[in-house]
C-alpha cells in the first residue's frame, strides 16, 4: 500500500487554451483560462496505490483525488454535449450539463497498470527496475495511457 501526489501537464488542453479555441475567445465561458495557460492545462492529485506482486510481474492499482484539474470543464463540455460538436462552437449550442457525473469525473482519478521487474519480486531485491503501461482515468472513464519505467528500491528485506 502507499500514498503519493502526482502534477500532470496535458499538452492538449493548453494547445486548446494557447490557441484560442472557441470556447477560451473573448466574452466565452471559459475566456479566464488565457490568463495562466500553463497553469489551467494541468492537474495536482493525491492518491492511494496497491500493487499484487507476481514473480516479475505486478498489477497496479490507484485511485485519487484530483486538488486541481481547471481545463477538464472544456473536455467535459464538449464530450458530454451533442454528438458532433462543431469546432467552432456556436453561441447556444447545447453542451454538456455540470451535475453530479461531472462533479464525480473531475474529482476522481484512477490508474491501472502492468509492470514487468527485472529481477523477480520473490527474490525481495534491495535495487530493481521495471517498465509499465498504464490507463489513467476519470472515474473509469479513459483519460490516457502512459508507458514508463522506474526503479524501486527496497528500505527492508
Amino acid at each position: 500500500l502507499g500514498v503519493g501526489a502526482h502534477y500532470r501537464f496535458y499538452q492538449h488542453y493548453y494547445d486548446y487554451i494557447n490557441n484560442n479555441e472557441s470556447l477560451v475567445q473573448d466574452a466565452r465561458e471559459f475566456e479566464y483560462l488565457k490568463q495562466n495557460p500553463f497553469k489551467n492545462a494541468t492537474s495536482l492529485s493525491l492518491y492511494v496505490n496497491t500493487e499484487i506482486l507476481i514473480d516479475h510481474f505486478g498489477l497496479d492499482f490507484s485511485v485519487g483525488y484530483n486538488l486541481f484539474k481547471e481545463a477538464y470543464q472544456i473536455d467535459w463540455r464538449i464530450n458530454e454535449g451533442w454528438v458532433n460538436t462543431p469546432r467552432e462552437i456556436p453561441q447556444g449550442w447545447v453542451l454538456g450539463e455540470f451535475n453530479g457525473k461531472y462533479n464525480l469525473k473531475k474529482a476522481i482519478n484512477t490508474r491501472l497498470g502492468i509492470k514487468y521487474y527485472l529481477i523477480s519480486t520473490h527474490k525481495k531485491p534491495t535495487h530493481n527496475l521495471y517498465t509499465a503501461v498504464h490507463l489513467n482515468s476519470n472515474l473509469g472513464q479513459a483519460d490516457f495511457t502512459e508507458i514508463t519505467v522506474g526503479y524501486t528500491y527496497s528500505f527492508t528485506k
